[in-house]
């Protein structure tokens, strides 16, 4: 009798330690609360894709879809594995609606996928406004906005910089009124080419985008 009734404690106890850990038993329930926010960014956009954390969840995997149309069961794909309930994407296309659902993981497997979010990144952002800065000269005195060389050969290096510092494209196009007898390179050096030719040169920086911004920085030179 006594031996019988040893065998029925230890498979209630068997039982029970079987049934202690049910939360791993199965795969965890769908997030909800998907949300996805777009902004540019310098040289590009981003996106956020928050959403609710999920109990027992390990990790979640996160879907797009192939060719930005509605999500099927067919044209999903995983673009990445976050460990926690939020992602950050980089690198992302301007001006593109993007979609995206998400599932729950653990050691059981997957939830169902959530209800669809869509975001559109927002186009290019465009320059407002160039500031030139003047850098090294090799002679010659500036003052404010215009250097004054004394010989040919005479070189000043200026710098460009964009506002908003955002701004898609950050690069300017460097030229001259006279480039004939004043010079400027693609980076910003400027040189006294001609021997002649006395007078007040203007160079000028336009942005490499559509907004048709530039700033100017004088050049006075009196040929000896």
């Amino acid at each position: 009798m006594d031996r019988w009734l040893g065998f029925s404690i230890l498979a209630a106890v068997i039982a029970l330690v079987g049934c202690s850990n049910p939360a791993n038993s199965a795969a965890p329930s769908t997030p909800t609360g998907l949300a996805a926010s777009s902004a540019n960014i310098a040289g590009g956009d981003s996106i956020t894709i928050t959403w609710n954390s999920v109990s027992g969840a390990t990790s979640y995997e996160l879907y797009d879809t192939k060719d930005g149309t509605t999500p099927t069961a067919s044209n999903y794909f995983k673009v990445y594995s976050p460990s926690s309930a939020s992602e950050y994407l980089t690198n992302v296309s301007l001006g593109t609606l993007y979609k995206f659902a998400i599932a729950a993981v653990n050691s059981t497997g997957a939830s169902a996928l959530s209800g669809i979010t869509t975001t559109t990144t927002p186009t290019a952002l465009a320059v407002t406004g160039i500031v030139i800065s003047p850098g090294t000269a090799s002679e010659g005195t500036i003052s404010g906005s215009t250097w004054t060389p004394l010989n040919q050969g005479a070189t000043l290096q200026l710098s460009a910089v964009v506002s908003p510092s955002n701004a898609t494209i950050q690069t300017v196009t460097w030229s001259s009124n006279a480039s004939s007898i004043v010079g400027v390179n693609s980076s910003g050096l400027v040189t006294i080419i001609g021997a002649a030719g006395s007078g007040t040169y203007t160079i000028t920086a336009t942005a490499n985008d559509s907004s048709g911004q530039s700033a100017t920085f004088s050049v006075t030179y009196t040929s000896g």
